[in-house]
């Protein structure tokens, strides 16, 4: 951990330290194709994802974007593209943080060798004392290093965790012309 930006360090330790203090237990739970979870469990996960999606854009949850949240979790966990990845592709992977039992964040990741590449994280804000995000990044690390896993690829976005935690920005894509 010498290497992570110092507040990044500081809230982890502070993460830990919480969980210790309220007497919360903290698992890592890996699902891979084969052993996906029901698709009761995959929408509270979508639905936790779209509130997320909702607090992202700076917009209010009510009843009626309740009503939205719970159909297009339904539509994600039977027809979207990321749910039939995990239920069909070798190199798709799903983890998810639970605290107490509960989902407290989770991240679908795409495995080619050993890179890694996370399109999907979210947390759910009210375990946000616990930094479920942060460390579930931390938890999987752990696992990953021991796999022998070269890079972490967490995708766009310039998220504060993301260059706390050594992030890089890197274009996209780049095209050439010769003239």
């Amino acid at each position: 951990m010498a290497s992570l930006n110092k507040n990044i360090y500081k809230n982890i330790r502070k993460a830990y330290n919480h969980l210790k203090t309220d007497s919360k237990r903290m698992e890592l739970k890996v699902y891979r194709r084969g052993g996906m979870p029901d698709d009761g469990y995959m929408r509270s996960l979508w639905k936790l994802y779209l509130r997320r999606k909702m607090a992202w854009r700076q917009r209010k949850t009510g009843a009626l974007s309740e009503i939205g949240i719970s159909l297009k979790a339904m539509y994600e966990t039977r027809s979207g593209c990321a749910n039939r990845s995990l239920k069909t592709l070798d190199a798709a992977e799903l983890y998810v943080l639970h605290i107490d039992d509960q989902p407290a964040a989770f991240m679908i990741v795409y495995r080619h060798r050993n890179h890694l590449l996370m399109p999907k994280l979210a947390i759910d804000t009210s375990f946000s004392r616990y930094s479920p995000g942060i460390l579930l990044i931390l938890e999987a690390s752990k696992r990953w290093i021991d796999e022998g896993v070269a890079d972490f690829d967490m995708c766009r976005g310039d998220e504060r965790y993301k260059k706390e935690m050594g992030g890089q920005n890197e274009p996209l894509c780049r095209i050439d012309k010769r003239l």
